[in-house]
């Protein structure tokens, strides 16, 4: 009977692990409602022991959510193999455990997932650890299935491509900063001081098409808190200042990763992540 239980535990899926209050979690993950994107309502804490958030909008307008789950490592038959990416789907009521098979022959390293066109892109810094934004080792992004690389950079991290005006546009965290790339293939596109500076205010960014407008989420260290805030921009080159997002109560000193899309059930969804929490 132990033996059937700690069998069962060990294959229970590790997002629904996560959706359990686990009070030693390093990371938690955050909820924030809004209809106007002006008054927030904090839903509290989602899911402990996940970290690097991504969000894409499924056929159904459900949401999914891509993490790097902590709850528990990879199994030995899933380090065979190539591990799964992990996270949920969220229908506008219940979040659902979900993985995506990746198939890349070249890499088992998937960091800072995003579902993007069928696809999932991540980074794979190989033979780095720690926060590859911090490193200054050449890394790729890459796309899976099959698995090639798209951008190639130092210290690259987050990266979170989009469509806009018929164009394939990436944005990423470079230095701690955010850099742009567009293109098939992607190229860089330098900063300009007066169109687009606020990349060297923040980090971590989300990028999504909204109304033929792009919205960028990302993190801004503000009165010596990271937080969530959103800039627009009508021609991908003129943005918006950055905004505070998310009425992020003072009680949570870090809400990072932050990702923002369209609630299944109507208004918007801010997911976040606080950090290191004891």
């Amino acid at each position: 009977m132990l033996f059937t239980f700690l069998f069962s535990a060990c294959h229970q899926d590790p997002m629904e692990l996560a959706l359990v209050e686990e009070p030693g979690a390093v990371n938690v993950m955050h909820g924030f409602y809004s209809k106007d994107l002006d008054n927030w309502e904090h839903l509290g804490i989602i899911a402990w022991g996940v970290a690097s958030l991504g969000l894409a909008i499924d056929s159904d307008q459900s949401l999914l959510i891509t993490a790097i789950q902590e709850v528990r490592p990879p199994t030995w038959w899933e380090i065979q193999g190539n591990p799964p990416i992990r996270g949920y789907k969220y229908d506008g009521k219940t979040w659902h455990p979900k993985a995506w098979k990746i198939e890349d022959v070249d890499t088992k390293a998937y960091i800072d997932p995003q579902i993007f066109d069928g696809q999932v892109w991540y980074i794979s810094p190989t033979g780095t650890s720690g926060d590859p934004a911090k490193k200054k080792n050449l890394i790729p992004i890459r796309s899976s299935n099959p698995g090639r690389d798209r951008f190639l950079g130092y210290g690259l991290a987050d990266p979170s491509p989009v469509y806009f005006n018929g164009e394939l546009h990436l944005f990423a965290t470079q230095d701690m900063h955010i850099v742009h790339a567009k293109g098939q293939p992607l190229r860089g596109i330098m900063t300009h001081p007066g169109k687009n500076d606020i990349f060297n205010f923040a980090s971590v960014p989300f990028a999504i098409n909204v109304d033929n407008e792009l919205w960028l989420t990302a993190q801004a260290n503000i009165n010596g808190r990271r937080i969530p805030v959103l800039a627009k921009t009508k021609d991908a080159l003129h943005w918006s200042r950055w905004k505070p997002i998310g009425d992020i109560p003072k009680s949570i000193r870090n809400c990072t990763s932050p990702v923002l899309g369209p609630d299944p059930k109507g208004g918007w969804l801010l997911l976040c992540i606080e950090e290191k929490r004891h």
